[in-house]
């Protein structure tokens, strides 16, 4: 092999390294987002403040998980399940009439007043978690960081329910930093949920995808967040132990409600998919 191919060969080696590299580094900075919560027990006011055997359809299965893992209700409510009929196109009966399909849609819309959706439920152990382990001193937990894409309602729901646990700028508790990494599609939803972040006084920083800074920058901008014990990054879209463990709620209110009569037993379930918490 002449000199030439000598130097491109190691160049490849060299560029394949750099990259492993920078993979490892990835997996093993979401490995620790994925984990930086934590779990925590309730605090007594936790105890007294809320019932979950009430509004926790988990606990009131498990009622000693109730105990050991911090929970806040955030004002959640049960979520109605509204039916619609709706004709098959291109399909008829043996009469001539349309087939109809019927369709249950479970309202995670109207699960808070405040803010609603099912990222409620995603928050209801991870702010819960959080807002003992600040109260406790741990001065990191004082300033989150949300991740999500510029249109995200983790985001919203985040700095909407934080702020009603004391992550308050204006009292000096501490504030929700967010991290838009990615841009979404330029529609009026998006748009209003990005801007709307921006109303709210327990902003901290914010960092969008807009800002260039280079590979070296991003290289020791991942190695500081790897090290940093300065903040507490939370999962994009609430997908965390914590997070899944309130999704698991959803689906057991969903089974009382198919016991209880008050929801037809569907043959199948349909979810839509963004972070993945929802089905993990």
């Amino acid at each position: 092999m002449g000199t030439t191919g000598v130097a491109i060969a190691c160049v490849t080696t060299v560029v394949a390294v750099g990259t492993c590299g920078v993979v490892v580094a990835v997996v093993r900075l979401l490995r620790r987002i994925n984990s930086s919560v934590g779990i925590a027990k309730p605090t007594q006011a936790m105890i007294s403040e809320e019932d979950p055997s009430k509004n926790c359809a988990l606990f009131r299965h498990l009622p000693i998980p109730s105990k050991n893992l911090a929970w806040r209700s955030l004002g959640a409510v049960e979520t109605p399940i509204h039916i619609c009929q709706l004709p098959l196109m291109g399909s008829s009966n043996d009469d001539g009439d349309d087939v109809v399909v019927e369709i249950l849609i479970k309202r995670e819309d109207l699960i808070s007043n405040c803010y609603g959706g099912n990222k409620v439920r995603t928050l209801q152990h991870q702010l819960a978690v959080c807002e003992v382990r600040r109260d406790a001193g741990e001065t990191s937990f004082q300033q989150l960081v949300s991740l999500g894409s510029g249109g995200s309602n983790q985001v919203v729901a985040t700095v909407v329910h934080a702020r009603k646990l004391g992550w308050d700028n204006e009292k000096g508790n501490g504030a929700i930093n967010v991290c838009w990494f990615d841009k979404d599609e330029p529609d009026l939803d998006n748009t209003l949920n990005m801007l709307s972040v921006f109303s709210f006084s327990n902003i901290g920083f914010t960092v969008d995808w807009g800002t260039k800074v280079g590979l070296l920058k991003t290289l020791s901008g991942m190695h500081k967040a790897w090290t940093q014990k300065e903040f507490v990054p939370m999962a994009m879209g609430g997908n965390c132990p914590v997070g899944v463990i309130g999704q698991a709620g959803g689906i057991l209110e969903l089974a009382e409600q198919i016991q209880a009569g008050t929801s037809p037993d569907p043959d199948r379930i349909y979810i839509p998919i963004g972070s993945g918490c929802t089905i993990s």
